[in-house]
């Protein structure tokens, strides 16, 4: 009763909080009511006349209004001769359209929706009338004529809401269309003044009735809503009697001494069940928490999590005093660090079958910390990957030559392996055919797994296999679409050869038959419903190049790329994308018809989707009867490459890569913030940058200071000379701890620029 109740007071009041799936009667009310047409007939007249109004507007008109919706009933309005009417062939073949039109989906009418690249039947939506008023109608009008009668006008409110579920929750039609009947029909008796006053105050009845209902029966909440709701009618009520003209005054007057009493007595109850139901909660309004003492213990007692560390944090801890531990922490990481490079020179030449040396070399990379250290070990596995497979070579490296020059290398040694490392890199971006275009880069024609695949007969025979299980779900799919249509044809044959025995006249005091062979096929018919079919590959060749790429990437390929992302991922790219891009909906390996082919294993990168697949949607089943097309759709999801460890997608770090976040020249804060430069831009401000920001000079900080800390970090070429000259001057105080950092450190900075 109580869920009755709410689906009732939902559809009359419209509270805020909705329900999040469609009310489950609903088939059986709207095969009561006839929605779309209103057949109205008169004593007096030898005609029928036809009323056809919309009674359920679109989802996206609903959410995108900002108040109520304005419409006229009837939309359109036609008549016939009543003897025309008579006609029994012409009252059958009228019921028959009725009854098809009422129950049959048919496509052109249906709402639409687009998802990868096709429009497809959007049940969710209101369908379009125009099946009545653009056809039904017109028809009538030539039979008959188009007739004027007196239109309504109301203000419609509607809301659509949906979650987790197959349909969304919608404002109930037969609610409009009983009140528009209602009101029309008081209209049309009493006239438009009293006919109104009479309609206003049914509604108040109505109000009041389902308010003595729901008092003891229903949430608090929605009680005082329905009560809140009833008394603004009743105010409404005794302004539009104040207004009204004398003629109509007795109206309101005789109306309201009939139905006071009964509105003032839902109300006092009303109230009455709702503080009961407040005295009786005052005890749920206080939490002991006994169970949560430990758990809130451990918030108090949690450390605060540390980000990684940044030049801003060295330059404000550079005062503070390190302890013994922290120094000996630091002496054994420099001593693992000097053997991981020992260990990397003597494999240098020890490495077996390339693609065994590059999955070698791959995992290495994830001991490292050092920038040089990482690009040693990684032209090392470039060279293996590029030696197994040589179509790499004609791909951009991702890295250039001038990302590592503000690396600050303090031997000669060192200096020696970054020239070494930088002419690979330069010769690997010369030989690159396809511009910036790497591995990483998004699928399109000339992209790396659309030309791995056409060399590879293996990735062939597997694409051939996909293709192959995939045309058969489809032909399965489309005998199982035939089979439904059938099984509805004939459904429908014998639901127009028998008639309903739930409304047969019956003797009084009968019961209903329960065995209504007319309600049983209906209700078969209603049910019909077809699995899709989604193909498995996208029908772009080089989007389905990538995900059979995707799924025998072979192990030093995965490798390869793991290794690269990590480099660009957690060093070379410092920022983040500052709106994050949705989560995946679906990976490869959960993608079902994909499934039987997927191979698992442990790799960072892979792809993913952000958009669901067909199959995870309410258009993984269709309701018959329905056309062909939407049965049979093509791939849904759009594949692209993601990274399961860190949840980023690759396309979301497409900004220049850079180290100088983390190698370059350490400045003050206050020098920074005067002239912010881009992460990636190691040049410094020019000339003129510097002269145009002194009105934004620190305070403590001279005009002479301000302009050598600038002249010192402007441009990588001419730092040697402006060190010296500074060096001359007393501008920049050498023993000065803050601004002592930026001397020390511009010469490492340098070394391994002019070396090269």
């Amino acid at each position: 009763m109580a869920g009755l109740l709410e689906s009732v007071c939902n559809h009359v009041v419209l509270p805020p909080k909705l329900p999040g799936r469609r009310d489950g009667d609903i088939e059986r009310l709207e095969r009561d009511i006839l929605s779309r047409l209103a057949v109205n007939s008169s004593d007096e007249s030898d005609a029928v006349v036809f009323e056809a109004f919309e009674a359920s507007p679109s989802s996206r008109d609903v959410l995108a209004a900002e108040d109520a919706l304005r419409w006229d009933f009837p939309g359109r309005a036609a008549q016939i001769p009543l003897a025309v009417f008579s006609d029994k062939l012409l009252m059958e073949q009228l019921a028959v359209f009725m009854d098809q039109a009422g129950s049959e989906q048919l496509d052109r009418f249906m709402a639409r929706a687009r998802k990868a690249g096709v429009s497809i039947p959007e049940t969710r939506d209101s369908a379009n009338p125009a099946l009545v008023s653009q056809m039904l109608m017109p028809m009538i009008e030539a039979i008959g004529s188009s007739v004027d009668v007196p239109r309504l006008r109301k203000r419609v409110r509607d809301d659509a809401s949906i979650c987790n579920a197959d349909q969304p929750w919608r404002r109930l039609p037969f609610w409009l269309v009983l009140r528009v009947a209602v009101q029309r029909h008081l209209c049309l008796t009493f006239g438009n003044g009293k006919g109104r006053a009479c309609y206003k105050f049914l509604l108040c009845a109505l109000l009041a009735r389902l308010l003595e209902d729901c008092a003891g029966n229903l949430a608090p909440e929605l009680t005082i809503l329905l009560r809140a709701k009833l008394c603004r009618r009743l105010a409404k009520l005794e302004m539009d009697a104040a207004k009204a003209p004398p003629e109509h005054k007795s109206a309101y007057r005789q109306l309201s001494d009939s139905t006071s009493c009964f509105f003032i007595s839902a109300i006092k109850n009303a109230t009455s069940a709702v503080e009961l139901a407040w005295k009786t909660s005052k005890e749920s309004l206080r939490l002991t928490l006994g169970n949560s003492a430990e758990y809130l213990g451990d918030l108090l007692r949690a450390s605060s999590k540390t980000g990684k560390a940044t030049w801003d944090k060295v330059l404000e801890s550079d005062d503070d005093g390190a302890t013994a531990d922290q120094v000996q922490h630091y002496t054994d990481q420099c001593c693992k660090l000097a053997e991981l490079e020992d260990d990397t020179e003597q494999n240098r030449a020890k490495t077996s079958a390339p693609s065994v040396g590059c999955v070698s070399v791959a995992k290495r990379i994830a001991d490292f910390h050092r920038h040089l250290e990482f690009f040693d070990l990684w032209t090392q596995m470039d060279e293996c990957a590029v030696s197994a497979c040589p179509l790499l070579a004609e791909y951009h490296p991702a890295f250039r030559a001038e990302l590592l020059d503000v690396l600050q290398i303090p031997t000669l040694k060192d200096m020696e392996r970054l020239q070494r490392i930088q002419e690979y890199l330069r010769d690997r971006c010369v030989g690159s055919r396809f511009g910036e275009k790497t591995m990483l880069s998004s699928p399109d024609r000339d992209c790396f797994a659309a030309r791995f695949m056409s060399g590879s007969a293996a990735l062939g025979d597997l694409q051939r296999k996909v293709v192959a299980e995939s045309e058969r779900s489809k032909a399965r799919a489309e005998a199982s679409w035939r089979k439904a249509c059938d099984k509805y044809d004939k459904l429908t044959n014998k639901i127009f050869s028998c008639v309903c025995a739930c409304i047969k006249p019956r003797p009084k005091g009968l019961p209903m038959s329960r065995r209504c062979d007319w309600c049983k096929n209906r209700r078969s018919r209603n049910k019909l419903k077809v699995k899709i079919h989604e193909d498995f590959l996208p029908s772009d060749p080089s989007l389905s190049a990538a995900v059979v790429f995707e799924l025998a990437t072979p192990d030093y390929l995965a490798a390869y790329r793991d290794a690269t992302w990590t480099i660009v991922r957690e060093l070379a790219h410092p920022d983040r994308p500052p709106i994050p891009s949705p989560s995946p909906k679906i990976r490869l390996g959960e993608y079902q018809p994909l499934k039987l082919f997927t191979k698992t294993d442990s790799r960072s990168i892979s792809i993913a989707s952000s958009t669901k697949s067909f199959s995870q949607t309410h258009y993984n089943k269709v309701k018959m009867k329905a056309e062909k097309s939407a049965v049979v759709l093509p791939h849904g999801p759009d594949f692209r490459l993601y990274d399961q460890t860190s949840g980023l997608w690759v396309d979301d770090l497409q900004m220049p890569f850079t180290f100088n976040h983390l190698c370059g020249i350490s400045v003050r804060k206050e020098y920074m913030f005067t002239n912010p430069q881009p992460s990636h831009d190691p040049e410094g401000p020019s000339s003129y940058e510097a002269i145009a920001t002194q009105n934004r000079r620190p305070a403590d900080v001279s005009a002479h200071e301000f302009l050598s800390h600038q002249r010192l970090l402007s441009g990588r070429s001419r730092r040697w000379l402006s060190l010296l000259a500074e060096l001359t001057t007393s501008n920049v105080p050498p023993y000065t701890m803050p601004t002592s950092h930026q001397p020390l450190n511009l010469p490492l900075n340098m070394f391994s620029f002019t070396i090269l």
